[in-house]
């Protein structure tokens, strides 16, 4: 899926999301966002869309999309080593969490409490207010 298959709304967000599910998991709040690239070659013009998610199994899922493909992402939040939440004056949040599987990444997003001009996302105030909280609350245990 690209950005060009289906609507960007919150109904498919929902879809999408639900499908990286595990049996009798539930999405606990789910957000559209910006993902930025990291790491020492990282440029902040390339930024891709998706969506990202706080389950009820300490999870985090997310689904990127680009002009031309898609990926999807699943990362247990027990495997979290550090994570900054950064408030902007513009409006958004940056998240910066770093997990060790066996190798150590980072996943970098921005959080837009506000979509505007867009009434596909009704619920996005308080879904990243939602998650905002449930971020610092990792925040504070590291």
């Amino acid at each position: 899926m690209s950005i060009f298959d289906e609507p960007v709304n919150e109904a498919n967000m929902y879809k999408t999301l639900g499908g990286l599910l595990f049996p009798d998991e539930k999405i606990e709040c789910a957000i559209y966002c910006l993902f930025r690239q990291t790491g020492f070659f990282a440029s902040n013009k390339n930024i891709t869309y998706g969506y990202v998610a706080l389950t009820s199994e300490q999870r985090l899922i997310g689904h990127k999309m680009t002009v031309l493909e898609s990926l999807d992402f699943a990362e247990e939040m027990k495997q979290l080593t550090k994570i900054t939440v950064k408030e902007s004056i513009f409006g958004y949040c940056t998240v910066n969490a770093f997990f060790e599987t066996p190798q150590r990444h980072q996943l970098k997003f921005l959080i837009h409490r506000k979509i505007y001009g867009s009434s596909a996302f009704p619920n996005q105030t308080k879904n990243a207010d939602t998650m905002l909280d449930l971020l610092k609350k990792y925040e504070l245990s590291y």
